[in-house]
């Protein structure tokens, strides 16, 4: 079961090589549905479906990927 109402945090980390301009034009229109950018290479979702994206997106690019389930204890 996907629940939106939980935040995921996707961390990407390109090793061999920079993220093209097509990456981040992708990512882009990415934040518009579920997420934002939080550092250059962090991005936190609302939902699983909108994780699994970005995270299929950074794979494509040749970027090591790791999610992580978030809970935020304090504001």
């Amino acid at each position: 079961m996907d629940d939106d109402s939980d935040e995921y945090l996707v961390i990407y980390d390109f090793v061999k090589r920079k993220p093209t301009v097509r990456f981040w034009r992708n990512l882009s229109r990415l934040s518009g549905l579920k997420g934002k950018l939080v550092q250059r290479s962090a991005f936190l979702t609302q939902g699983k479906r909108a994780a699994r994206a970005v995270s299929t997106l950074a794979s494509h690019y040749g970027a090591d990927v790791a999610v992580f389930w978030v809970k935020q204890i304090e504001k």
